[in-house]
């Protein structure tokens, strides 16, 4: 069974980074190398969240409609004001944990792994109850 934080590095956050990359290139025009400059990632990272090399699970982070405006105000927020490095991994961060409390992570696990029991598991809620109390 995977655990919470490998559903996310594995899964959720490659997907949100592609939903934003797509953003930045469709939306704003950006170039690969000016993503890959906005991002702090490489130009290589950039189009291979193009190409769904990464990130494969875009269409499963479109079923919520409130993380995909989180990720629609963070491209916008990188292209108004150029953020660092330490506020876009901030933001990232941000998104995730929404993620994790809203427990939509829970719905995500269940489509990674068909088998595990969403309705007993009590590993993400253990995470937040214990570090945001």
């Amino acid at each position: 069974m995977y655990t919470p934080f490998e559903v996310i590095v594995k899964s959720i956050l490659p997907a949100v980074r592609s939903i934003l990359v797509r953003i930045l290139n469709s939306e704003y025009k950006y170039k690969q190398m000016e993503i890959a400059k906005a991002l702090y990632i490489t130009q290589a990272s950039v189009s291979y969240y193009m190409s769904q090399s990464r990130g494969k699970y875009i269409d499963e982070i479109y079923k919520y409609p409130d993380i995909l405006n989180m990720i629609k105000r963070l491209a916008d927020k990188i292209v108004r004001e150029r953020p660092s490095k330490e506020e876009v991994t901030r933001d990232l961060n941000e998104i995730v944990l929404y993620f994790i409390t809203r427990e939509y992570i829970c719905d995500f696990h269940k489509f990674l792994e068909p088998d595990v029991d969403i309705e007993e598991c009590k590993i993400c809620e253990s995470i937040i109850s214990k570090r945001f109390t």
